[in-house]
């Protein structure tokens, strides 16, 4: 399945994406982790937004918490994948 991963604002307001493909067996835990976060969390002014699309599903979640856990996962997985844009 397709990972997106865009990043975006923070004082500069610049914006990086990243992109790489995870086996689909992995992703049904992936696919929960990013409907649970979706719209959760509040954004503070200047903060980074990461959007990340896995598939048909989307979440934008602000930086603090993508710091740990699955989000961060899957973060780390986009940019690994060296699908820089």
């Amino acid at each position: 399945m397709h990972l997106e991963v865009t990043r975006s604002g923070g004082f500069a307001g610049l914006t990086r994406h990243w992109s790489t493909d995870i086996p689909d067996a992995e992703c049904s835990l992936l696919i929960t982790a990013l409907k649970q976060a979706d719209n959760k969390y509040h954004n503070h002014p200047d903060d980074r937004v990461y959007a990340i699309h896995l598939g048909a599903t989307s979440a934008s979640v602000p930086e603090l918490q993508t710091r740990h856990g699955i989000l961060a996962t899957l973060i780390e997985r986009a940019q690994d994948g060296n699908h820089d844009r």
